[in-house]
């Protein structure tokens, strides 16, 4: 095996193995290494896969004391490297990958919901009920409730309503979000203190549901969920500080050493600045930061957050938080029936789904964005709002700033066909799509969608969105699921959840293990402008990477998922460690 390495360095080492003189393999070693002051950690006996195409496996490589790869290939070749101050570190055959780009994350949302009622596992009303008295009974009298992953298709298809709650925290008001965070449900508490009642109209980005007489049920959709929201205390930066600690052991354990931070829902320009300059970059500066984070503002923030890029380049001195980034939404969700469709919903004829903003005000913004040189990421679930943010992307003029980043479509969960494909290569655009959303939607889609809409090209296009050249990377959404990159590569390849599930969801739009983990990796630290630093495993880059349990054959079939042993950042063990 060739090995990799910076300048020279390939022919270098093949005259090192071949030369057994002590002074000359000494001269040799010097052009790899500084001096034997700064020792490397040569890790061996692995089953890399590098995520580089030039290279795509190794059996080792050596970290220098900066947590930079130095170099890469073989065991005998890194091995007749070392020197008598080296760390040796014995792989055991073990898989190895990069270090996961968890490409769309909600960072302190996520790190609050560790801490809140969760609900994913409810089926049914008298469980719900169950699972708020039960947290009621660890509350204070008056001290909010709050929940998060409650799913309408495991309660019987049936909305709740603030009756199903209201008996079982009297003392406390409450506010569960649905796990697509696109719906919420009140209890008749939180509704009284927020003032919300049968006189209040509807936002014009949102829904008060309302029973026949008018009254509200206590669910309310987008940013509806606002008015309930803003009278929630928000956890001050001591709290968040400590939540990013827990959220830091959450994410390495799942192998995650990146993710793009999309900031807060609703959208928050107050709280995303104070996360940046509060909770992230002073836990940055004092080393308390492992992962690394791709920091978004509201597109609203786009004059401010370029006077902070002025001020500050695109990063902090640590190299571990990078900003430039800006957020807005178009539209909603399946789950919620609020994702904006060219046709009606299946099962209401009147309903297309909501479009959150006005188009035309959207478009001015997107290009206010990107004359300042900024990256814009824009929310589209729905086949409309996917043509209509394509529609605005091809009217943004050529001739203007040469962009740093090229501008995202998060999500582009469903298409209008053919022609959105290749309108999406063809103006460049980057795609974070969440395959762990096919999961939840599975059973839903054809459902809520019909045939058509949910066939080839369509829904979860992965395949042909990769066909067609799309740069594609994957982002959870956390947390809206969990995060699971591991998962999320299985499902995209496979089309299904593993386990007794349903059938593949239109198999023909699967992708290969190697396009699934690039997802996972690389795209994700292209998007973000940083594919020089992480993404992949060669020399230069930092050593990020994560060992496994188990085989990544394992990913393309059921039974035999690989699972998390170890994260290492900068060649560094920080989770799993023995």
């Amino acid at each position: 095996m060739r090995l990799f390495s910076f300048g020279s360095v390939s022919a270098v080492t093949l005259a090192l193995v071949a030369l057994k003189t002590t002074w000359l393999r000494d001269l040799l070693l010097s052009s790899v290494r500084p001096s034997t002051n700064h020792p490397l950690i040569i890790f061996h006996n692995g089953r890399f896969w590098t995520g580089d195409t030039q290279a795509p496996k190794a059996e080792a490589f050596a970290v220098n004391s900066g947590g930079l790869i130095t170099t890469i290939g073989s065991d005998s070749e890194m091995l007749s490297l070392a020197g008598p101050f080296d760390q040796i570190v014995n792989l055991h055959g073990q898989n190895v990958v990069p270090g996961f780009v968890d490409a769309h994350v909600h960072l302190m949302m996520g790190a609050q919901t560790l801490e809140s009622l969760d609900l994913n596992s409810v089926r049914s009303r008298e469980q719900l009920a169950q699972a708020l008295a039960e947290a009621a009974a660890q509350k204070r009298p008056g001290e909010w409730i709050k929940g998060h992953g409650w799913q309408r298709r495991l309660l019987g298809g049936q909305l709740p309503s603030k009756q199903w709650i209201d008996a079982a925290a009297p003392h406390n008001p409450v506010f569960l979000t649905s796990m697509d965070m696109h719906m919420g449900l009140a209890n008749s508490r939180a509704l009284e203190i927020a003032g919300v009642d049968v006189s209040t109209p509807d936002p014009p980005d949102g829904q008060i549901f309302r029973d026949a007489s008018g009254v509200p049920t206590g669910v309310l959709t987008e940013w509806a969920q606002g008015l309930i929201v803003d009278h929630i205390p928000q956890p001050d930066v001591p709290t968040r500080q400590r939540l990013l600690q827990k959220a830091s052991h959450y994410l390495l354990s799942r192998g995650v050493t990146t993710v793009h931070d999309l900031g807060r829902a609703p959208l928050d320009g107050a709280a995303s600045w104070s996360d940046l300059l509060d909770v992230y970059m002073p836990a940055a500066e004092r080393g308390q930061l492992p992962f690394r984070v791709f920091a978004f503002l509201p597109l609203d923030e786009r004059q401010q957050l370029r006077k902070f890029v002025d001020q500050h380049g695109w990063g902090d001195r640590s190299g571990r938080v990078h900003w430039g980034g800006l957020k807005d939404f178009s539209d909603g969700s399946l789950g919620s029936s609020t994702a904006l469709m060219h046709q009606p919903y299946a099962q209401d004829s009147t309903s297309f789904g909501l479009a959150v903003q006005d188009f035309g005000l959207l478009g001015r913004s997107i290009l206010e964005g990107h004359d300042l040189g900024l990256q814009v990421a824009i929310h589209c679930i729905g086949d409309r709002a996917v043509d209509e943010l394509l529609a605005i992307h091809a009217r943004i003029p050529g001739g203007g700033p040469t962009l740093r980043l090229p501008h995202r479509i998060e999500h582009a969960q469903h298409l209008s066909g053919p022609n959105a494909t290749n309108a999406l290569s063809r103006l460049g655009l980057n795609v974070v799509a969440n395959p762990q959303h096919l999961v939840p939607d599975q059973g839903i889609v054809v459902q809520q969608l019909g045939a058509e809409r949910s066939g080839h090209g369509r829904s979860f296009a992965f395949g042909s969105l990769q066909q067609a050249g799309v740069h594609m990377a994957f982002g959870s959404d956390w947390p809206v699921v969990p995060v699971d990159p591991l998962l999320a590569a299985y499902v995209a390849i496979n089309r299904a959840a593993p386990g007794p599930s349903e059938a593949p969801f239109v198999p023909s739009e699967a992708i290969s293990l190697e396009d699934a983990l690039t997802a996972q990796t690389l795209s994700g630290a292209r998007t973000a402008g940083i594919s020089n630093l992480v993404g992949s495993l060669r020399p230069g880059k930092h050593a990020d990477f994560v060992v496994l349990h188990g085989d990544l054959e394992g990913l393309k079939a059921p039974g035999n998922l690989p699972s998390v042993a170890q994260t290492y950042i900068d060649g560094q063990c920080i989770y799993g460690c023995q």
